[in-house]
């Protein structure tokens, strides 16, 4: 089956880049998010502007939700929106965040093109502690697309992710 294009091809470039340059580059979050309690990444080129904002479970170390918007100054509503949340299990959370999110980083780089925007990924990487392996479900529908995202250390799950998008942008 053929899947259709998600987001138009400068839109998708665009989010491409802003997926590499802010969580997978291990930017740090800005000292002013916008909503209170929340982290928040930022990135534009002067015709888009990105916004990953999210929100650490204080109560379970490793699990997220957040939502990633793309804007344009030219249109009143937001170009795309991609909602989501994961984080890590008990094995994950033994290993460690940092661990576990610097592999999820590389991953993430290294499939940029794919990840997250509701094709199938499958990506792996042996270490020092053992074979990494990233799998990323996907689905596009007339609605946008969906994500259902993993990492397994030695045939052990430590991390999982969901998110689904829209494209917003009049005409698309």
């Amino acid at each position: 089956m053929a899947t259709r294009e998600i987001l138009p091809q400068s839109l998708r470039e665009f989010y491409i880049q802003a997926r590499q340059h802010t969580f997978a580059s291990d930017l740090p979050p800005v000292d002013d998010p916008l909503i209170y309690g929340s982290r928040e990444l930022r990135f534009d080129n002067g015709i888009y502007y990105y916004y990953d904002r999210y929100f650490d479970n204080p109560s379970r170390r490793g699990n997220f939700a957040g939502i990633e918007i793309v804007t344009n100054p030219d249109y009143i509503a937001p170009e795309a929106v991609y909602t989501y949340g994961g984080g890590l299990n008990e094995q994950g959370l033994k290993l460690g965040e940092e661990v576990v999110y610097a592999r999820l980083q590389k991953f993430l780089r290294e499939n940029a093109q794919t990840a997250r925007f509701g094709r199938n990924v499958r990506d792996l990487m042996a270490d020092e502690i053992g074979v990494w392996i990233y799998e990323s479900k996907g689905l596009v529908a007339d609605w946008g697309w969906a994500d259902v995202e993993y990492i397994n250390l030695n045939g052990d799950l430590v991390y999982d992710f969901s998110g689904q998008g829209i494209c917003l942008e009049p005409g698309f």
